[in-house]
């Protein structure tokens, strides 16, 4: 429910959203609905070998992202809170804030607080 009311399932299931670049997916998990936009595990236990393996790299792709966000929400403070800008704005943010993570590690910066990510 919160997800097919929220302002960002919306833009994702109505189609012809500029919040996914053409041929690129979401990774979901069980609780969103698949479309074109998000990809979704494959339900059930008794699923094929392929499937089966689908599951598995999704699954995979999940656990680094999170893993990432984990670490740039670490670092930089603005994401700890809801953000008060346009949705569509967001995906900028983010790449904004990696570039500057990356920056920070390149140049041996400890201004910021976060972990040394040189050891990961």
């Amino acid at each position: 429910l919160a997800w097919t009311t929220s302002d960002v399932g919306r833009e994702l299931t109505e189609g012809g959203s500029k919040l996914v670049a053409p041929e690129h997916t979401i990774a979901g998990d069980n609780a969103f609905c698949e479309n074109e936009t998000m990809a979704t595990p494959i339900p059930g236990r008794s699923v094929s070998l392929e499937e089966d393996a689908y599951n598995f790299y999704l699954s995979q792709i999940r656990i680094t992202i999170e893993r990432a966000f984990g670490i740039l929400v670490h670092r930089w403070g603005i994401l700890r809170r809801p953000l008060s800008m346009s949705i569509l704005k967001v995906p900028a943010l983010v790449m904004c804030l990696l570039r500057l993570h990356n920056f920070c590690i390149d140049h041996d910066s400890r201004h910021t607080a976060g972990p040394d990510l040189r050891d990961e």
